[in-house]
């Protein structure tokens, strides 16, 4: 299916993203649910690496309702529903305190990435653009 046939529904009436976002998460598919848009991309990789061990009942339930978007507002918010507690900071990238992650970081161009991990010393990221 492609990503124009998700956006519509019966008789071609688009479908808010939310209502997308909700039928992938119903199915299991996690690469559509990641496709609608680099946060909704940014949800799972940040779930494995905090250790979630959740149901799907929980992230359906959380979801914004009637939403032609899903930002990282939506996805703090989500979070948030889940019990993970966020905040905003600034930080220059040599600076990054290694107890932050993992964490969400928002490049000063909108691109999206999740740092996961320290190893050695590098940090092992999600690049939600690329979905890898």
């Amino acid at each position: 299916m492609t990503k124009t046939e998700r956006n519509q529904g019966e008789a071609g009436s688009f479908r808010p993203m939310t209502e997308r976002l909700a039928d992938a998460l119903r199915a299991g598919d996690k690469e559509a649910f990641a496709a609608e848009s680099p946060a909704a991309a940014c949800l799972f990789p940040l779930l494995n690496a905090l250790g979630w061990r959740g149901f799907d009942r929980s992230l359906l339930e959380s979801l914004p309702h009637f939403a032609d978007n899903f930002d990282v507002v939506d996805l703090r918010n989500l979070l948030a529903d889940l019990g993970y507690e966020s905040r905003e900071m600034a930080i220059q990238g040599a600076h990054l305190n290694s107890e932050l992650l993992p964490c969400l970081v928002e490049h000063s161009d909108g691109s999206l990435f999740v740092l996961l991990e320290e190893v050695g010393d590098e940090v092992r990221l999600f690049d939600a653009q690329s979905l890898s």
